[in-house]
């Protein structure tokens, strides 16, 4: 009975992490093919959008779709992995296409994208083999390249490119919080510490300017089996989310409004102005021996002080929880993520209306497959939203 339990929280646990761990049914998310490319051509007029009900864009390359940025209407990216191999693919207004990318000799996946311009964009995540080791990768409007970084051992799980000389990278190494900073030139540490516990790891990265940034995750330690969809859980070390700020001069460890007595795991970030930041993730309510159940966690920064805002749970579901969120506007704001009945995964969507978090009907394909969602990206100066997710689910509001 104990062991069915185990089991049962592990999943549900493991369900949670996935935005920037990137771990449940990865490695098993397809090997489907889509048409190669190996330029990506300069969009030359962006297309009309009508924007309304959520639908499915069918033609992105079956796989692990984690990370997604635009810079317009047809422009846009997706990061992830095709069975044990890292996966970009490109919108040009029409349709979704392979990128070749160089692989690492070892089976990888990619975590999260960010640029500053359509010729400067940064890919960044790990190898899946254990010890993992970290993964970036640059386009500089031809082609992608690998770069080295200041670690080389650990992951990174979010990325932000502010300009072609000031770029952030989070993750965790040696199990500790890890924040990379990209000069121009290279790679250096600007974080590696204990932030609240044993086990920390950023998740994901925002800013609304170079001098303030913010950074989210969890101080619970998790180790993976990705062939085999193992976890292996640290009971002793949950603990309650991380937040960090950068204004410009140092990275500090800010305290959040989170259940204190509660596990919480943060898992994406969005950040529209200095006083207008919201933090998206989950909370773990139970024990072990009762059952334990994952709520959907919602944060904002208003200037001087963090406040749980209310957010939806997905009816009749086991677990709900957010694993990442992009703003259009103070009034509108998206939340990502996937909701757990006990057997299967669904997508959760939930939008912010300037009031409220309302729940929003999600495409869910009949298939019988997991369809959880794991990333957001807003098109800048529209209404338009892609939202990424396993088994190349890809999402759009316009179209």
């Amino acid at each position: 009975m104990l062991g069915g339990m185990l089991k049962r929280s592990g999943a549900v646990l493991l369900s949670c992490a996935l935005m920037a761990l990137v771990t449940l049914l990865i490695s098993r998310a397809g090997e489907g093919t889509a048409h190669l490319t190996s330029t990506v051509a300069a969009a030359s007029k962006a297309p009309a959008l009508t924007c309304g009900a959520w639908r499915r864009v069918p033609d992105a390359a079956e796989g692990a779709l984690v990370g997604v940025t635009a810079f317009a209407p047809d422009n846009a990216w997706i990061v992830g992995s095709q069975g044990s191999v890292p996966l970009i693919q490109h919108w040009n207004g029409k349709a979704w296409s392979i990128v070749p990318s160089p692989a690492p000799s070892e089976p990888a996946l990619l975590k999260s994208i960010s640029g500053s311009a359509p010729d400067d964009i940064w890919a960044v995540g790990s190898t899946t083999n254990t010890p993992n080791h970290t993964l970036v990768e640059h386009w500089d409007g031809k082609s992608w390249s690998i770069v080295s970084d200041a670690v080389g051992t650990g992951q990174l799980n979010g990325v932000v490119a502010l300009a072609h000389n000031d770029v952030w990278a989070v993750g965790t190494s040696n199990s500790q919080a890890l924040i990379e900073h990209w000069d121009g030139k290279s790679w250096s540490v600007a974080l590696q510490a204990n932030l609240a516990g044993q086990g920390d790891s950023l998740l994901a990265i925002a800013a609304s300017s170079a001098h303030d940034i913010w950074a989210v995750g969890t101080s619970l330690k998790v180790n993976y089996n990705f062939q085999g969809y193992g976890v292996n859980l640290n009971m002793s070390s949950m603990g309650s989310g991380v937040i960090v700020h950068w204004d410009g001069n140092s990275w500090k460890a800010v305290s959040g409004q989170g259940p204190s007595t509660q596990m919480a795991m943060l898992s994406g970030v969005t950040a529209l102005a200095p006083d207008n930041v919201w933090v998206v993730g989950s909370t773990f309510q139970g024990s072990l021996l009762n059952g334990m159940q994952a709520k959907t966690l919602v944060e904002h920064w208003n200037g001087s002080q963090w406040s749980v805002v209310p957010s939806s749970d997905a009816p009749n579901a086991f677990a709900s929880y957010l694993t990442g969120v992009a703003a259009v506007s103070p009034g509108n704001v998206w939340a990502v993520g996937g909701a757990f009945s006990g057997s299967h995964f669904s997508a959760l969507l939930e939008n912010w209306d300037g009031a409220h978090w309302n729940l929003i009907q999600a495409p869910n394909a009949a298939d019988g497959r997991q369809h959880m969602l794991l990333g957001a990206a807003a098109v800048p100066n529209t209404k338009q939203v892609w939202v990424v997710g396993l088994h190349g689910t890809v999402l759009t509001n316009c179209g």
